[in-house]
């Protein structure tokens, strides 16, 4: 009578426990199907939330990048000029500073960041609004194309995650190619060009 004691109280649990651990991933994937990868997935997405809320606090407690390289690769040291609050169609100045550069020519957010918008709009044409330091957001317009592996969410590393090509999409179809950068923070836009050529 002691003998089946230990074996009920012993190794039938134990043979339990392996036969749950070896079969019931394949029991829940044969009766239930993709309830394991959406679970996972849901596991994955709100671990990358979680990831990005964390750096958007991150980033802005950072203090404004006041230096900033040209976000256009290649593009010539002369290829812009301070042409802040020069008079625009509409009754409207100029926000920005106007980066000139072949078409095509790719983009790099300067500054470490998360990407909070991607769309198309009748004056900046292909856009993408990046969430940086100090609480600022930068706006690339007139863009030929945004980056294909490029989303809403996304982390980019400064003068590394490619942005998208320059280009002459929107109000800027009869410019030369161009990116067209501004910044914008709580009290509403800055003029980008001081931060440029400091560098």
């Amino acid at each position: 009578m002691l003998r089946y004691s230990i074996i009920l109280k012993t190794i039938l649990p134990g043979l339990l426990l392996l036969f749950l651990i070896f079969t019931l991933p394949q029991l829940i994937t044969t009766y239930f199907p993709g309830s394991v990868s959406s679970i996972a997935q849901k596991i994955y997405q709100a671990k990358e939330l979680s990831n990005r809320l964390s750096f958007q606090a991150e980033l802005a407690a950072r203090p404004k990048a006041l230096s900033l390289e040209n976000p256009v690769i290649g593009a010539a040291s002369n290829s812009f000029t301070d042409t802040w609050g020069a008079a625009r169609s509409e009754g409207r100045r100029h926000e920005g500073v106007d980066i000139f550069a072949d078409r095509g020519a790719y983009i790099v957010s300067p500054v470490d960041g998360v990407v909070s918008r991607i769309g198309y709009g009748s004056r900046g044409g292909n856009f993408v609004f990046v969430s940086g330091p100090g609480n600022e957001r930068y706006y690339y317009a007139h863009l030929d194309k945004v980056d294909m592996a490029l989303k809403e969410g996304q982390i980019v590393t400064a003068n590394s995650t490619i942005l998208g090509t320059v280009g002459n999409t929107g109000n800027a179809e009869t410019t030369p190619p161009h990116l067209h950068l501004g910044i914008y923070g709580f009290g509403g836009a800055t003029n980008p060009y001081p931060r440029l050529v400091t560098n």
